[in-house]
């Protein structure tokens, strides 16, 4: 029949032409062979790719084209191996990677041809330069092992450093019980020794808090950030690895801030130390800040005075570092058997909920740990906050009946 056979022969052309213009609008190199390997068709990218000549292209020399592409290769053995490899298995896909001796790499695929049926008819090549890629995974992975050694030795600096400050209060502690024993046998000068004593521990815990803690508290956040910024999963995990690490150098180093103990307020009442912490924080900070005290006699266990102490200049410095606020209020007040200090800024607030949930992973002087001490000694913690209406923290603890009833105001 001739007009189905013409039909059929429009429809083929059809399809070819179609085949043709699809494949010059890739960025791949597409060549196309039939069952013997004799090429049916390639696209401009393919000869521009592989860098042949136009008249060998015009000519469709099959060898010459060949023997062009083998001599750009490093190892043209391989290549070849390949190619008669997959045409000797007709059914079998491929992919690899084409190293040139410039420097080029190309991605290679390679599928078998057929129609609907099953038929065989060839195969169909594709090539992808993928040289600019390969250079950026290097520069990643001599990126990722310069960074692994950075990392590796800041964290053998840190160590060091936790080993220097345990290797101190080692120290520290030997000249504490010293100091223990100059108090039994020197009972007149027991109070002084105490407070020598205490002022050493102040001083390192001060140190340790102020210098090291942050330090590591920021590695962990870059160590953090790196992880979070990275697409290569293995250094993903490895940062995460290394951040682990660094939070238990971090707990450590606040394990012994803590086992040092707060600062001595012998020689002042707790609510004059307070009133200067404010008058501090207004001459620093240039912050509007206001001491209020109701005048009643609040007596205190020291180790309780110590830890309100901490507790108020810790908010104080959070309303500072993070508020955003232009007024603070201390006040100090007496409401039956217990002391209420409470810290008010006008500042941005925030989510209490969220302070609940996640404030427990920062530990060291935070509210979290507050919030723990008191409840130790029989205080608790309340927070009101509110998204751009200010904050109010209250510490609750309880009053030193003994030192009432002696009527000793501290001093």
């Amino acid at each position: 029949d001739i007009t189905k056979r013409k039909h059929t022969e429009e429809e083929l052309l059809f399809k070819t032409t179609l085949l043709e213009a699809q494949s010059e609008t890739s960025i791949d190199g597409i060549l196309v062979v039939d069952g013997k390997g004799k090429s049916l068709l390639f696209n401009k990218r393919f000869g521009q790719m592989w860098n042949i000549p136009q008249h060998i292209l015009n000519t469709r020399d099959d060898e010459k084209m060949l023997q062009c592409a083998l001599s750009q290769l490093k190892d043209p053995d391989k290549f070849l191996e390949r190619v008669k490899y997959l045409y000797a298995h007709k059914d079998e896909k491929s992919r690899d990677e084409i190293l040139f001796k410039d420097g080029k790499v190309f991605d290679r695929y390679s599928s078998p041809l057929r129609d609907s049926t099953g038929k065989h008819y060839g195969r169909i090549w594709y090539f992808r330069d993928i040289t600019q890629r390969k250079h950026t995974e290097q520069e990643l992975e001599k990126a990722r092992d310069e960074l692994e050694i950075r990392v590796r030795e800041r964290t053998t600096e840190l160590e060091n450093a936790v080993k220097k400050l345990r290797s101190e209060v080692s120290e520290r502690k030997k000249a504490e019980e010293k100091l223990l024993t100059y108090q039994k046998q020197l009972r007149s000068s027991a109070s002084e020794l105490s407070l020598a004593e205490e002022r050493l521990r102040r001083k390192i815990a001060t140190d340790v808090h102020d210098h090291i803690s942050q330090n590591l508290a920021i590695s962990k956040l870059k160590i953090e950030s790196l992880a979070q910024s990275t697409t290569l999963p293995e250094l993903a995990r490895e940062l995460e690895e290394i951040r682990d690490l660094i939070a238990q150098v971090v707990e450590s180093t606040r394990s012994l801030t803590f086992e040092l103990s707060p600062p001595v307020l012998y020689e002042l009442g707790f609510e004059a130390a307070v009133e200067w912490l404010v008058r501090q924080t207004r001459k620093q900070y240039g912050l509007s800040a206001e001491f209020e005290d109701d005048g009643r006699t609040k007596p205190l266990d020291g180790n309780v005075r110590i830890l309100l102490f901490q507790a108020v200049r810790e908010l104080l410095v959070n309303v500072v570092k993070h508020a955003k606020a232009s007024s603070v209020k201390v006040s100090t007040q007496r409401v039956g058997d217990q002391i209420r200090v409470s810290v008010e800024d006008d500042g941005v607030g925030f989510d209490v909920a969220q302070v609940h949930s996640q404030d427990h992973t920062t530990g060291g002087f935070g509210l979290f740990n507050i919030r723990e001490r008191l409840d130790h000694i029989g205080g608790h913690l309340d927070i009101a906050s509110r998204a751009g209406k200010g904050t109010r923290i209250t510490l609750v603890a309880p009053i030193t009946h003994e030192k009432e009833k002696s009527k000793g105001k501290q001093k």
